[in-house]
């Protein structure tokens, strides 16, 4: 998609991409299934495939595809600064959040960027944040 947008993008123009970092608690977007005890539990989405997969299937089979999608994809900010890099943008902006902004609309709770000394830690801060926020350009 990063390569594509190249061909659309006016001279100067910038594009905005927020995403939640695969490890995060709920990297797997697993809050969209109907039983409420496996939407809100964190961190299950690392399992491997076969127990993961198979737990959806028992608790929310109409979810399955979009589940497998998710898990297929594992967005990291490592990955995405790799791939922006390798299609020639610029970071012009990067906001990695403790608390996402989306979560003060899902659960009253007030954004919060991620600590700073955490933010540089590569790997180690995506399992504690929970939005990552780029402008490229």
């Amino acid at each position: 998609m990063i390569h594509g947008i190249k061909s659309i993008l006016k001279e100067g123009g910038v594009v905005y991409f927020g995403f939640p970092p695969w490890q995060n608690p709920f990297g797997g977007h697993q809050q969209v299934l109907k039983n409420k005890f496996f939407a809100l539990l964190p961190y299950y989405h690392l399992l491997p495939n076969f127990i993961y997969y198979n737990i959806i299937r028992l608790v929310d089979p109409n979810h399955i595809g979009f589940i497998k999608a998710t898990k297929e994809t594992r967005i990291t900010p490592e990955v995405f600064e790799k791939i922006v890099k390798e299609e020639n943008f610029n970071i012009l902006g990067r906001d990695l959040y403790l608390i996402s902004p989306m979560y003060e609309f899902k659960f009253k709770m007030k954004p919060r960027l991620q600590f700073k000394w955490l933010e540089n830690i590569k790997y180690i801060r995506n399992y504690f944040t929970t939005t990552c926020d780029y402008l490229i350009g």
